[in-house]
């Protein structure tokens, strides 16, 4: 912990020029990994303006690698377990496909309507039939009664808004 917060310090002082505490100077001469690291800061920049610009890019990650190893860090573990690129819409898709396949198998099935003759004899479908047609025949009616109330309503009506429309339909009628 200590090591960490020195070269917190190193760092701080390179990027704003403030002084190390007196505490971490005395640890920056007994530790050898905080001198190794306060000696590659001094040296970085430096190097970094002796280095052209088409050996930055190799340089920038030499120099991270090393700057990693000086203050350090460790690989992670389980770092390289999945690809680095795999692009976010491929893992919801995924994902998606997942849990609507777990709600898919979660729900119940339904079964099948069965057919009706393993269930009602020929001769119970027949009376049956007969049953509904006698409930239909009074409804039959009770419509028909209905539409020819309709019919008078909206002669009535038409007699009433124009005279001689109305009576050319009762003529014809």
């Amino acid at each position: 912990m200590l090591c960490a917060f020195t070269k917190w310090l190193l760092s701080r002082r390179e990027d704003t020029g403030r002084r190390l505490p007196s505490w971490a100077e005395s640890h920056l001469h007994r530790c050898p990994s905080c001198l190794e690291f306060a000696r590659l800061l001094s040296t970085w920049g430096e190097q970094s303006a002796e280095h052209s610009a088409f050996d930055q890019a190799e340089t920038d990650r030499s120099r991270r690698i090393r700057f990693r190893r000086a203050a350090g860090e460790r690989p992670r573990p389980g770092v390289g377990l999945f690809p680095k690129r795999i692009p976010v819409a491929a893992l919801a898709v995924v994902f998606a496909v997942v849990v609507l396949g777990a709600i898919w198998m979660a729900l119940p099935r339904t079964p099948a309507i069965p057919s009706l003759d393993r269930i009602i004899n020929p001769e119970e479908v027949s009376a049956l039939r007969g049953e509904i047609a006698t409930v239909e025949s009074p409804l039959r009616q009770e419509m028909e009664g209905l539409e020819q109330k309709l019919d008078a309503a909206v002669n009535f009506l038409i007699s009433r808004l124009d005279p001689g429309l109305g009576q050319a339909k009762e003529k014809s009628l």
